[in-house]
């Protein structure tokens, strides 16, 4: 069995299965492997999370000491279904951007990929955030209704169960050899950067 030990700054991640299959739990032992102590914008839609929420113009406000801060995890209440909210999470992408590259030290962590807003910002972030130091983990029920930038720009995937054709099918464009309707273990895992594929994965 192969073993992911630890995960470089820029990163991006595709998290994606049925529910009830273990994203969450996996989605949450990858941001704690990214290296030095990178701080954690966890975008909480199901409102789940441990500890207190703060709303995503807070973390806009606080962006600054957040980028800079030390191994802190911020647990964001957001569902994108408030009035705004695409202009909101377009000014936090945007000014996470903006900062010099050596000063960005961030994962976004989206536990409901389909919640986020696909804007321009948002595009920008996956395809441009790798330079500056900003990773990405995503995780999806349903791939095939999330901002497509999501699946197409991830550094690596895994993929549990996936009931839809559709949903394989979305995910299977990006990932040699395409995705099994049934892993052959918990999840099937395929580095875009090695050209990898692996069906007995842990995380450590």
């Amino acid at each position: 069995m192969d073993k992911i030990r630890s995960i470089e700054n820029g990163e991006r991640w595709l998290i994606a299965g049925s529910t009830g299959c273990g994203k969450s739990y996996l989605s949450s032992r990858l941001a704690s492997l990214y290296a030095s102590n990178a701080n954690v914008l966890y975008f909480d839609s199901k409102n789940e999370g441990t500890g207190k929420a703060i709303s995503i113009k807070t973390a806009n406000d606080k962006i600054k000491s957040i980028i800079t801060g030390n191994g802190q995890t911020y647990r964001i209440k957001f569902d994108g279904l408030d009035p705004g909210d695409d202009e909101v999470s377009s000014d936090l992408f945007s000014a996470i951007m903006r900062f010099p590259s050596r000063k960005v030290n961030i994962v976004l962590w989206f536990d409901e990929a389909f919640s986020i807003p696909d804007t321009p910002a948002l595009r920008r972030i996956f395809t441009q955030g790798r330079s500056k130091g900003v990773s990405a983990i995503a995780c999806a029920q349903r791939p095939v209704g999330i901002p497509r930038v999501m699946v197409s720009e991830a550094t690596r995937y895994c993929v549990f169960n996936l009931n839809d054709k559709r949903d394989r099918d979305t995910v299977g464009a990006f990932v040699k050899g395409g995705v099994s309707e049934k892993p052959r273990f918990r999840f099937d895992y395929y580095d875009v950067l090695t050209d990898e594929r692996i069906n007995n994965i842990k995380v450590t």
